[in-house]
């Protein structure tokens, strides 16, 4: 919730429990507090750092999955992807957020970015080593992960660099292994045990495993 104040005559307040607060005074807004908002790995390397790979001609788009069990929910403001050093540094990169039906170990659509679209937002080139984000243009809301049918609780985050040579971040070390929040703990990398915490697309063919290709999530919690 973003809450809004008209400052006129006021000579003091206090206000609490709110997303965004914007000040106003005639109408016209003078200054807007930040939004808080959340990582997954924080200012932390990602395992052991990974490296660039390179499946040949063609096109990849590699996605990782991640769950919540904040009661409420979180909303989603955008997405972060680890860079190792090197040329790949100069790619344009594309993000797209898919939501999909989590139940206990089924996944509605998953293997085809079949989801909803919930966003798309790119960044072009040049880029750093290391974190580099992307906020999308709307946020939206991911549910808490519940197991039940009928309810969007699972995130797909998935990147495409461009060129042709299939490019991406790999080989970081963590086996497949789920990872919580340490900025704000309750939101998570998805495991690979019935969650399939990496999905990859290369030239058409689809797999899915304990894969994580270096994309972290950017939230917050309403």
């Amino acid at each position: 919730m973003t809450q809004t104040l008209d400052m006129t005559g006021a000579t003091g307040l206090r206000v609490a429990n709110v997303d965004a607060l914007e000040l106003r005074i005639a109408n016209t807004t003078i200054w807007t507090a930040p939004v808080t908002s959340f990582t997954i790995w924080g200012a932390t390397t990602p395992g052991n750092g990974g490296v660039w790979k390179s499946e040949g001609a063609g096109t990849i788009i590699v996605g990782n999955r991640f769950y919540t069990s904040e009661s409420t929910g979180i909303t989603v403001l955008g997405y972060r992807i680890w860079m190792p050093s090197g040329a790949v540094l100069t790619l344009d990169v594309t993000g797209t957020a898919y939501l999909d039906d989590w139940q206990s170990s089924a996944i509605l659509a998953s293997t085809t970015f079949a989801g909803p679209v919930r966003a798309t937002a790119g960044k072009t080139s040049t880029h750093v080593a290391g974190w580099n984000t992307v906020m999308f243009p709307t946020p939206f809301h991911l549910n808490p992960i519940s197991g039940a049918a009928g309810t969007l609780d699972l995130l797909t985050i998935a990147v495409q660099f461009s060129g042709t040579a299939s490019n991406y971040a790999g080989d970081f070390g963590l086996g497949g292994a789920n990872f919580d929040s340490v900025t704000n703990p309750g939101t998570k990398l998805a495991e690979a045990s019935g969650f399939y915490q990496g999905i990859y697309n290369l030239n058409g063919g689809l797999n899915q495993g304990p894969n994580f290709y270096g994309i972290d999530l950017v939230f917050t919690v309403p």
